[in-house]
This record gives C-alpha cells, sequence and structure tokens, in this order.
C-alpha cells in the first residue's frame, strides 16, 4: 500500500526529473538554433526505421540483465549505487510513470547529444562528431568512474546504430535509449522492492 509519503517522494522525484530532462528539450533546441541544425529532420518513422530501433534496444537491455544479475564487482557497484540513488522513488513509481519517464529521458539526451551535437560537430568530422560526443555524453553522467565509462560506451553504440543506417536516423537511439532505460529501471524497482 502507498502511504502519502511514498506518493511525496514518487512525485517529487518524477518532477524533479522531468523538469531536469525537459532543460536538456530545451537546450537541445536553443543549441539547434544556435548551430543550425534541425535534428527533426533526422526522424524517419516508417516500418524499417521501428524495426532497426528495435533490434538495437536488444543488446542495451542484455547489458542492464547482465549488470542485474552479475556478481562481478563493477556490477555490485553500479547496482548498489542506482538503488541509493533511484531505488526508493523508482520503487513508488507506477508503471506508466516508468514508461512516460523512459521516453522523456531518451528523447531529451538523444535529441541533445546524438541529435544536435553530433550532427553539428558532423560537418567537420564524423569520427571525431561520434568521439566529442560521446566523451561529453560520459562526462554529464560521471556520478562515479565507472558510470562515466559505461555511459560513454553506450552512448557511443548509439551513435553508431544512428549513422549506420543510411540516411541517419534519430529514432533509432531515441527508441534504444528508452527501452533501456525502462528495462533498467524494471530492474531496479525489482530489486528495491525485493529489500521492503
Amino acid at each position: 500500500m502507498t502511504t502519502p509519503e511514498d506518493a511525496m517522494q514518487r512525485d517529487q522525484f518524477l518532477n524533479l526529473a522531468g523538469a531536469f530532462q525537459g532543460g536538456l528539450v530545451l537546450l537541445a533546441v536553443l543549441l539547434g538554433w544556435l548551430f543550425d541544425v534541425n535534428p527533426w529532420q533526422y526522424v524517419a518513422w516508417d516500418a524499417r526505421s521501428w524495426l532497426w530501433a528495435g533490434l538495437a534496444t536488444l543488446p542495451l537491455c542484455s547489458l542492464s540483465l547482465l549488470l542485474d544479475w552479475s556478481e562481478w564487482k563493477l556490477a555490485r557497484d553500479l547496482r548498489e549505487l542506482w538503488l541509493s540513488t533511484l531505488g526508493p522513488a523508482v520503487a513508488q513509481c507506477r508503471w506508466w510513470d516508468l514508461v512516460l519517464l523512459s521516453l522523456l529521458v531518451g528523447v531529451s539526451e538523444e535529441l541533445l547529444f546524438r541529435g544536435v551535437v553530433q550532427m553539428a560537430l558532423a560537418r567537420w568530422s564524423v569520427v571525431g562528431a561520434v568521439l566529442l560526443t560521446n566523451a561529453l555524453f560520459a562526462l554529464v553522467h560521471a556520478v562515479t568512474p565507472a558510470y562515466a565509462v559505461l555511459a560513454g560506451l553506450v552512448g557511443l553504440y548509439l551513435s553508431l546504430v544512428m549513422i549506420l543506417v543510411e540516411p541517419p536516423n534519430l529514432l533509432i537511439p531515441v527508441v534504444a535509449h528508452a527501452g533501456c532505460d525502462l528495462f533498467s529501471f524494471w530492474c531496479i524497482r525489482r530489486r528495491q522492492q525485493r529489500l521492503l
């Protein structure tokens, strides 16, 4: 049974996350305007794109599952980090809260990093754009060194799945990112609820 305190914790978490991710969307719009990059031009909605997006999600969900099950020290440390920072709030979220939050994170972060930053830098060098974008992505996620490295590698994967299709399609990393986050939230929620 959800107590009023649980509901308040959930609402505060969702409001803070929504405000932060919404701020990333505004930053993406501003940077896109400044650097004359329209990230929406890189979105295709056809069936082939959705198929690629679904397939691109599978390795990331497999990685989340590996981190959830593994007894390797790095995996245990990351689980402890996620449980201590996200566990209590995520455990109180309803399933649709987690779906909406995952979508918001996938859209906002991919719009900013792959849609604007990477595509603006790609005017000079595609390889340089991918590397610089994901160094920045890792830096923004640098809660711990291990998490920064993991985020950088996941970002590199998301950049590659975007540009390896012709033409580049932002829908693929958005769906893969959102799907991976949703799966990870389920893992965190399940572990946290076992602790209660």
